[in-house]
């Protein structure tokens, strides 16, 4: 393969970009519960989990405190979240703080993930042309644990967390951050991300290229339909 330019760093988002949840987070949920002998219906924990999550977006970035975060913060937040999703789904945690804590635990593993397509070949091929490939998410070490276990990890030369970077997207710091740990001028940094508030936007008015990871065909451009696809794309930029 041709070696890419002006590209020295390709920097991927996690979560609905290299891999997605194949089922809804409910059964997540309820899977837990179940192993702790507490009914919990999958399909009212998803409704439970989107209520909770559209109240909790703000809380999540921080966007009080310009999106700054820490490990310590991180996992405040998430115990949090899990808890309102519990007591919104009638379900107490009261007494059962233990559940909390092994829901939490429990996105550390693979469980739901799938790759998505295309998604190792891409990863393979930029390697193999002498380009840098990252990923970077807005949560925390737990996603490290499970793009290990999804395998994922092998095919990677970095992987940046918001708990570690100290921002969280869509904050210049974030982007900045990772240019300055990569060194590498924004100029030569694509990022590829499936959110254009979070993603596309802030990563360009960083100065980097980026690219909108989009299946449904139904986003801005630039964009690509597969991960097949971006290695080709990227040549013709």
């Amino acid at each position: 393969m041709a070696k890419m330019r002006p590209f020295k760093a390709v920097v991927f988002d996690v979560d609905g970009t290299l891999c997605s949840f194949s089922t809804g987070l409910g059964d997540v949920y309820a899977g837990v519960l179940a192993a702790h002998g507490v009914h919990g219906d999958p399909q009212l924990l998803n409704q439970s989990l989107k209520r909770t999550w559209s109240g909790f977006q703000d809380r999540y970035l921080n966007t009080a405190d310009q999106y700054h975060t820490s490990p310590e913060r991180e996992r405040e937040v998430w115990l949090e979240f899990a808890t309102k999703v519990l007591e919104d789904a009638g379900i107490s945690p009261v007494g059962r703080e233990h559940l909390v804590e092994e829901i939490y635990r429990s996105f550390s593993s693979p469980q739901g993930r799938t790759i998505e397509p295309g998604a190792v070949e891409c990863l393979q091929a930029l390697r193999s042309s002498g380009v840098v490939v990252a990923a970077a998410t807005n949560n925390d070490i737990r996603t490290k644990e499970a793009l290990n276990a999804l395998g994922l990890a092998q095919y990677l030369d970095v992987v940046f967390v918001a708990a570690e970077l100290s921002w969280k997207k869509p904050s210049p710091r974030y982007f900045e951050t990772i240019a300055a740990r990569l060194c590498v001028e924004p100029v030569s940094l694509v990022h590829v991300g499936n959110s254009l508030e979070l993603d596309i936007v802030p990563a360009q008015k960083s100065g980097w290229s980026a690219v909108l990871y989009d299946p449904r065909g139904k986003g801005e451009e630039p964009r690509v339909g597969s991960l097949a696809d971006l290695v080709r794309f990227l040549e013709q930029r």
